[in-house]
């Protein structure tokens, strides 16, 4: 792990040209986790350097776009990576004046693409997918917005609209990529209280355990639109989604000055959820 960590920090500080903003986010997003769980020094100017990226490459309206492009259009999927990467960078220690304006921002981005049933626009000025309700949701919840009526209204959609029907054979209903957009709805239901996620994990586990591979991969054969990433892709991403009930993820600390005194999770039905 050390020797991935070392890689993935070369990279970031060795890079040039033109970046993916989709790849670029996920990176700095794993260089902050990696430098929160483990303060290895090396990962620190990584990881601020991806950050420095992600601050100057914000739209004055605080969402992204492909290539860190500042045009009228935006795009959630892309925001969501930058997103989780503030938040975890943020409770990593990263020394970056810029860093809180930038995750205030993307607060209000979030807030202001949300849709009154729940849903969360992917793109101007296109509505989302069961995958963006999560992703919108999720961000909204690590930036210390839980408990806003737009965090509140996309994880109530998720558990009283989504998860009734979720099963394996009608993955793509949840968006372009199942593992994709079940890896935001796991989390935004971890949040959403001891009793909802009770309800999603009843559901959600046995499901990926059932159609998992011998080997341990999961994939999704011709219907994936990124089969050329898999079986990798997916497969990272359930493991994400399952680690949720063990939380290995330390981006679920709330920034204590953007949301001062705010609980960790809250539960749909009123009472806060604790001890998850």
């Amino acid at each position: 792990m050390q020797r991935a960590c070392q890689w993935l920090a070369n990279y970031m500080l060795g890079r040039s040209g033109p970046l993916n903003a989709y790849s670029h986010g996920i990176a700095t997003y794993a260089l902050s986790e990696g430098y929160g769980m483990t303060k290895l020094p090396f990962l620190k100017p990584a990881m601020e350097n991806g950050l420095n990226i992600l601050v100057n490459g914000q739209q004055p309206g605080g969402g992204y776009d492909y290539g860190y492009a500042k045009g009228e259009r935006w795009d959630l999927s892309v925001s969501a990576w930058q997103f989780q990467a503030m938040k975890a960078g943020y409770v990593a220690g990263a020394n970056l004046p810029g860093l809180e304006p930038a995750m205030e921002k993307a607060i209000k981005f979030l807030k202001d693409n949300a849709y009154a049933n729940g849903r969360f626009g992917y793109c101007s000025p296109g509505s989302g997918s069961w995958g963006m309700c999560g992703a919108g949701t999720l961000c909204l919840q690590l930036l210390g917005e839980g408990k806003t009526v737009e965090a509140q209204s996309g994880a109530r959609s998720v558990h009283e609209q989504y998860l009734p029907g979720m099963n394996w054979e009608n993955g793509m209903a949840a968006g372009f990529h199942p593992s994709y957009a079940w890896y935001y709805m796991t989390q935004a239901m971890f949040h959403g209280g001891k009793g909802t996620f009770s309800d999603w994990n009843k559901a959600f586990a046995p499901m990926l355990i059932k159609n998992q591979k011998p080997d341990g991969h999961w994939e999704w054969g011709e219907a994936d639109h990124t089969k050329s990433f898999d079986p990798y892709f997916s497969t990272a991403l359930n493991c994400l989604s399952l680690q949720v009930y063990y939380r290995y993820l330390p981006t679920y600390k709330t920034p204590t000055k953007i949301a001062a005194a705010e609980d960790d999770v809250f539960d749909l039905e009123g009472s806060v959820g604790k001890g998850l």
